[in-house]
């Protein structure tokens, strides 16, 4: 407590090396708010205007590769582009969030300028300048400099001027200017330090205000900074953190993920999505009016339900319905609140419906994908699951299309459609010619594609069970010409534009379980991919190969693949090992070389504990000792012996029978020296002779079972 009273109660007279500036917390503050205002200010400003900035026709011009994009550019699309322009307006983008950011903003950049205001009424720090002092110019001579010192130190003498004391501080300094310029000691300090005096004592100042070591405000700077950090920070990220891990990485939220994993089974038909999506946690999030019953209970008795409802909840029944009148085009039957909740479901099902169609695949569940990617279709072209595709064509009404599909030029499908000629087109005798034209722009932005693919192993003449094959699709958008690629789609009922995206998907023929898949996203004229899967058949095989599309009907493609894979027993490959790589596999590894240092250790060690010490007093007396524990061992022999020569050949022939003959020499002549003694102390053998015993002997296990037993 002391320390930190004393630094709130430091002493002003003292000059501590490090202090706390208030003009250096004004550039400090100043930059600060420069290098955060900017950023800040540019990301308030795009995001403001982001819209009229991004609007369909200021967007949409050229792709990365440089193509030029081909658009709809029937009425219908025209229209819905227009009003999206016009609702990009500044007033409708703003809102209360924005409006408290564009006030907090206003705040920031008043203080800026408030600190720029004091930044430029600072003075600047004052240095020492004996040209200044004694106002002559940079490079004057000596005589100058004599010249100019005369008379300033006539002017300001204290002798001349007895009661000034700012004359007397004057002359001190013109005096040590003068010796700054003609000492060549002094002058050499100031050219180095900037003080003829030599370097002096430096000083450091904090960019922060004295209000914070200030006594007063002791209380008030740390209740500010306990809210700061103890509050508004944590609260900041714990609020943040509640928010984001609602969603998932993919921008749905987890609720609905973990409610679609377990909803969406092998069965699940496209039927069945429509509620789905309703009871979504991004749908029952939309709110329900009391005056939305009316216009339910209205759409009860209207639209075709595909399946018997399994929700009876108020909001979801709601949502429900309101799909079901956007995909049979019944949206007369909508309030306009329901028609802005239509507008909010059509904006998140985007991301719902992928979300759907990436479980069903990574589940291996084909048609339940299919069902997936049709409901997603409906959504966009605001069709029903039973309708035909020709209702994709701007204008085509049911009537006409069951004209469409009579008589002898009669077509079922929008691709054969697309491929007639004008004339030979039927439904179109009571059009206008503007609707004529809408039909025009649809058929050229059709996606006509056309696949090529091939299958092999990499490097390899046939396929064997256990290769990884490489399937390389080629796709040609026959409706683009070169420079051109695919841009907005058609799709007038949908709320936001959106380009073309395709569902790669490779299954063996009369399997539905998938192979491989891709996400294709490129909307230039040539898509090349390549899938690769692992053959785990033998024999005549085909692989089906399906390019879905996610916004049009009638537009998927499919291509047969046929191969013969072999057993590995009718093909035997040979496998080339690089001679590198097979001295590699023999060197050890890290963990063989750390095993094999930590035995040579434990070696080394048992060695060292087996090897008599230097001396040899202490030598004669362990072999003695040695001699003696194998005495009793010999007792079976019933030869006693009072000298230790006898002891030693007993041991010798009892437990020795394993040393090499050297070994038996050397110990036979040192124990005929011991008795030739007398029982006296022999001389210590050599270090070599003792190594070698003690590393030579070990003790036989069959010997000493013998032993023991009689």
């Amino acid at each position: 407590m002391s320390q930190f009273r004393d630094t709130f109660t430091k002493d002003s007279k003292k000059e501590p090396l490090l202090s706390y500036d208030d003009s250096a917390f004004i550039f400090f503050a100043g930059t600060v708010l420069i290098c955060v205002l900017v950023p800040c200010t540019y990301i308030y400003i795009k995001s403001l205007f982001n819209k009229i900035f991004n609007n369909d026709s200021n967007n949409l011009k050229k792709s990365k590769h440089n193509s030029v994009y081909r658009s709809c550019a029937c009425a219908l699309c025209k229209e819905k582009s227009e009003k999206r322009n016009k609702s990009t307006t500044l007033w409708e983008n703003l809102g209360y969030r924005r409006i408290i950011q564009f006030f907090l903003l206003v705040v920031f950049w008043g203080l800026l300028f408030i600190l720029v205001q004091q930044m430029l009424s600072t003075k600047p720090m004052q240095t020492f300048d004996p040209f200044e002092i004694l106002e002559v110019h940079v490079g004057a001579t000596v005589g100058e400099i004599k010249k100019a010192y005369r008379l300033k130190s006539l002017k300001y003498h204290p002798d001349k001027n007895p009661n000034d004391t700012s004359a007397a501080a004057k002359f001190i300094l013109i005096t040590k200017a003068y010796q700054a310029l003609t000492d060549e000691i002094s002058k050499e300090n100031y050219e180095k330090y900037g003080n003829p005096d030599g370097p002096g004592m430096m000083k450091v100042g904090i960019g922060l205000p004295k209000l914070l070591i200030d006594e007063k405000y002791q209380l008030l700077i740390l209740s500010i900074f306990f809210l700061i950090f103890l509050v508004f920070i944590p609260a900041t990220f714990i609020i943040y953190y509640q928010r984001q891990k609602q969603y998932g990485p993919n921008g749905v939220k987890v609720e609905t993920l973990q409610y679609l994993t377990y909803t969406i089974n092998e069965n699940s038909r496209a039927k069945s999505y429509p509620e789905m999506l309703a009871a979504t946690a991004e749908s029952r999030d939309i709110e329900f009016r009391q005056k939305d019953d009316e216009y339910v209970k209205k759409m009860i008795e209207e639209l075709v339900e595909p399946k018997k409802r399994t929700f009876k909840m108020p909001v979801i029944t709601k949502n429900y319905f309101i799909i079901l009148a956007h995909m049979q085009r019944r949206h007369d039957l909508l309030s306009e609140e329901m028609k802005e909740d239509l507008k909010k479901i059509l904006q998140f099902s985007l991301l719902i419906t992928h979300s759907m169609i990436e479980i069903s695949i990574l589940r291996d569940w084909f048609l339940t994908a299919q069902a997936a990617l049709t409901f997603r279709r409906c959504l966009i072209q605001a069709l029903d699951i039973r309708s035909s595709s020709l209702l994709q064509i701007p204008h085509f009404t049911e009537s006409i299309i069951k004209h469409v599909h009579k008589g002898k030029l009669a077509v079922k499908e929008i691709l054969d459609f697309v491929h007639q000629n004008h004339e030979s087109r039927k439904g179109l005798n009571e059009m206008t010619d503007e609707e004529i034209l809408d039909v025009k722009s649809f058929c050229n932005v059709v996606p006509d594609i056309k696949m090529t693919a091939r299958i092999l192993v990499e490097d390899e003449d046939h396929i064997v069970k256990g290769d990884v094959a490489s399937i390389y699709i080629h796709i040609d958008r026959m409706n683009l010409h070169e420079k051109e690629a695919a841009g907005y789609i058609h799709a007038p009922f949908f709320p936001q534009p959106k380009f073309e995206e395709w569902w790669i998907v490779a299954t063996y023929k009369g399997d539905d379980r998938i192979l491989k898949y891709i996400h294709v996203k490129n909307c230039e004229k040539i898509i090349e991919e390549k899938l690769q899967f692992m053959v785990d058949r033998v024999g005549n095989l085909c692989v089906s190969i399906y390019i879905l599309s996610d916004c049009y009907f009638g537009c998927d493609k499919k291509l047969d693949l046929p191969f013969r894979a072999y057993s590995q027993t009718e093909i035997k490959r040979e496998i080339f090992v690089h001679p590198e790589d097979i001295e590699l596999d023999n060197e050890p590894t890290l963990f063989q070389q750390m095993i094999g240092d930590i035995g040579r250790r434990d070696d080394s060690s048992d060695e060292e504990e087996a090897r008599p010490s230097g001396d040899p007093n202490r030598r004669n007396s362990v072999q003695q000792g040695n001699t003696a524990n194998a005495a009793p061992r010999n007792s079976q022999h019933n030869q006693t012996s009072n000298a230790g020569n006898a002891s030693n050949a007993n041991n010798n022939n009892t437990n020795h029978s394993n040393h090499s003959n050297n070994t038996n020499n050397t110990n036979n002549k040192s124990n005929n020296n011991d008795g030739a003694a007398g029982g006296g102390a022999k001389p210590p053998p050599s270090q070599k002779t003792a190594s070698r015993d003690h590393e030579d002997y070990v003790p036989d296990d069959d010997t000493n079972d013998e032993s023991e037993d009689d």
